[in-house]
């Protein structure tokens, strides 16, 4: 298979739906969100990409460890509703190799039209350092604008410990989906290296890390895993603005023990400190 097939492929095609679910809920507006897949070697051979590019960038920080490796991103101001457009994804995402012990970018499909990788680049790519170092398997790192997840952000503590556990209350998927917690970020600059430096520090502990009054990123090891994820925390959100909103007492909810029978019963493991 050549080149001009890719976006026939089934990952682009995977690509295209999960765009397109994600802008269906209204969890990216405009150019907001933005997604990256690490491709593995049987769809780089298979399509017979090389290091032929059609444009090269050099990157704002360096991650040696993804040298050589290539990933499919969203574009830089993007819409998610056109990049789930078959006649419209390579203009709107693209394919990109990290080279030069991974300090440049190079395009090896897509990004017509002068379009680049999203400005988020620097916390997708610093994402996946850190999750290949706690799973090999990791591929995807998605990011959102989750309306509920982002209203919760205003008028709860930022705290880890506090969000996780009301989050785990809501439903019983919840901690049996993110067992680990979910990692919290104050307000900072998008785009920025600090931001992405900063979201890949928590990278190390959870796979979803909320920015505050921004939105999510939630990795995984497939595009379906990451949007699992992100489903899952966003549905605990809803449930809890709702309760919020009727200003009544919680009289029933999930308890630490119920938790716990979930996780011998599934054989997970609860990070028990935010039970504590």
């Amino acid at each position: 298979m050549l080149k001009e097939s890719i976006n026939e492929s089934k990952i682009l095609n995977q690509f295209r739906e999960i765009t397109g679910v994600i802008y269906q809920n209204w969890w990216a507006e405009r150019n907001g969100g933005n997604i990256s897949v690490l491709l593995d070697e049987s769809f780089v051979d298979s399509f017979k990409i090389n290091n032929e590019f059609s444009k090269t960038k050099d990157l704002p920080f360096e991650c040696p460890s993804l040298d050589g490796k290539f990933f499919l991103v969203t574009g830089s101001g993007k819409y998610y509703r056109n990049i789930s457009k078959f006649n419209e994804t390579a203009c709107n995402a693209g394919i990109i190799q990290i080279f030069d012990n991974g300090k440049k970018i190079g395009v090896v499909w897509g990004f017509e039209e002068g379009s680049w990788p999203t400005s988020e680049l620097p916390s997708h790519l610093l994402s996946h350092v850190e999750r290949l170092k706690v799973n090999p398997n990791h591929t995807t790192v998605i990011h959102s604008h989750p309306t509920d997840i982002i209203a919760l952000t205003f008028v709860e503590e930022l705290d880890e410990k506090k969000f996780t556990f009301n989050m785990w209350k809501m439903i019983s998927e919840a901690s049996v989906v993110f067992p680990e917690g979910i990692g919290i970020l104050e307000w900072m600059l998008p785009g920025s290296n600090e931001i992405g430096e900063q979201t890949a520090e928590k990278m190390k502990k959870y796979r979803s890390v909320i920015w505050a009054h921004h939105g999510i990123f939630c990795s995984g090891e497939s595009l379906d895993e990451a949007l699992g994820l992100l489903e899952c925390i966003e549905k605990s959100a809803k449930i809890y603005l709702k309760i919020l909103q009727t200003n009544k007492k919680i009289l029933n909810e999930i308890s630490v023990e119920n938790m716990k029978d979930m996780s011998n019963f599934f054989g997970y493991e609860l990070n028990e400190d935010i039970l504590k």
